[in-house]
């Protein structure tokens, strides 16, 4: 298995290229940052069905909020806001990029 995703559709998101972290095990990261400083990372690696979701802000040394996400089965990128469907989970995890940074998690 592996995660399912729409490259362009988190290309639009994102408005940037992935940084490809390994390309044999199809493993790479989106980034977006805001004006306020946020920077908002999400590592994926596809055969590993594992993404980490990170927010930072220049003035912190530690991460606001560190997610490991295991058993993610699709990626989707709507138009503001990023969806995570996980294995067994009905509810996807929510990403909000406007008006800032947000994540939605119901549990």
């Amino acid at each position: 298995m592996f995660i399912k995703y729409n490259g362009y559709d988190l290309l639009e998101l994102f408005c940037n290229e992935p940084r490809i972290i390994n390309n044999e095990a199809d493993i790479f990261s989106y980034t977006a940052e805001d004006a306020f400083g946020f920077k908002f990372c999400m590592y994926v690696s596809i055969y590993d069905r594992n993404v980490v979701l990170q927010l930072d802000h220049h003035n912190y040394t530690e991460p606001i909020f560190y997610l490991d996400l295991k058993d993610v089965e699709k990626l989707e990128g709507e138009k503001e806001k990023l969806l995570i469907y996980r294995e067994k989970i009905a509810k996807p995890i929510v990403v909000y990029f406007k008006p800032n940074f947000q994540l939605g998690i119901d549990v």
